[in-house]
């Protein structure tokens, strides 16, 4: 068994009433964590540096573009340069349970530790009406798989149809949420594309599993139908936004746009791969019930009776 060790990095620019969330109710340990607050708000900044201090959780301030990709490649640097062998990147708007906590840090306990580890089946938090104030979760596993065989069959010339038959057609076996959560420090050569407001953990996800065919990296995915990983759609993130601006006519969909470029750019190359990664799977004993933290009533009884009974 390896001794490695594991930083939790949590990337945050907004939202410091969330930053609890991550030792309160994840259970990540405060010495374990590492916050990068990369936003362009001088008073959130000055507020979440605050609040780290007087936790005792490690920070750094990083600079930004206002780009998600300008921030986590902040964190592919800093971990680069740190003590630790492998970082668990989490989104400041989502969180960890604290059965993936847990998993994780298991995982850098390996024998053959993998340089890359990824979702597959993971689980989100929606609104389930975009235009209501109100938050109501809705309980959903990505990805959509029954509209997309539809969209497969259509007709891809429009952008945004090209874009759905390159996102879930070309990333495989409907990949497009294998979200990226470990990596080892080899990994952090593969930076994410600062050109991109949206669709960066999509584009690097395809590189690093690039790189695990061309024999560069030990890359795999978990199924994360026990949920490690909570993607939180509720709070409202860059993709929301820009979808507002462009109701107000304050925006354009060229983002659109440029991930079908960068698709085809990656297709010319031959970067995209239709073989999906290695399923690195576990055994679990029969009367484990996972700790999964934010998910209560039906939603925590349905994964129960469904994936541990």
């Amino acid at each position: 068994m390896s001794d490695n060790k594991l930083t939790y990095y949590i990337l945050t620019d907004k939202d410091h009433q969330h930053l609890p969330v991550h030792h309160e109710k994840s259970g990540i340990p405060l010495e374990d964590m590492h916050v990068v607050i990369n936003s362009l708000d001088d008073y959130f900044v000055n507020v979440a540096s605050h609040y780290c201090s007087k936790m005792g959780i490690k920070y750094t301030v990083t600079e930004s573009n206002g780009t998600p990709s300008k921030g986590k490649n902040s964190v592919l640097d800093i971990f680069s340069e740190s003590d630790s062998d492998y970082a668990v990147m989490i989104d400041g708007d989502d969180f960890l349970t604290p059965h993936g906590v847990n998993l994780y840090k298991e995982i850098t306990q390996l024998d053959n530790v993998p340089d890359v580890v990824c979702l597959t089946n993971q689980l989100g938090f929606l609104k389930a009406n975009p235009k209501d104030d109100l938050t109501q979760i809705v309980y959903t596993h990505f990805p959509h798989s029954g509209w997309v065989d539809s969209i497969l069959a259509a007709d891809n010339t429009n952008k945004w149809l090209k874009w759905y038959v390159y996102t879930y057609f070309y990333v495989n076996n409907r990949e497009i949420m294998n979200r990226v959560v470990m990596i080892s420090k080899k990994a952090c050569q593969y930076r994410f594309d600062e050109e991109m407001e949206v669709g960066e953990d999509t584009m690097q996800f395809l590189l690093l599993k690039d790189a695990h065919f061309r024999g560069e990296l030990n890359a795999v995915q978990i199924d994360d139908e026990i949920p490690t990983y909570i993607y939180d759609q509720t709070k409202y993130g860059v993709l929301q936004n820009r979808w507002a601006r462009e109701k107000e006519g304050k925006e354009t969909d060229s983002w659109v746009d440029l991930m079908v470029e960068k698709f085809e750019e990656y297709k010319e190359k031959e970067i995209l791969h239709t073989t999906p990664l290695p399923l690195l799977k576990f055994d679990f004993a029969d009367d484990y019930i996972p700790d999964i933290c934010g998910i209560e009533g039906p939603d925590l009884e349905i994964i129960i009776n469904k994936y541990i009974k």
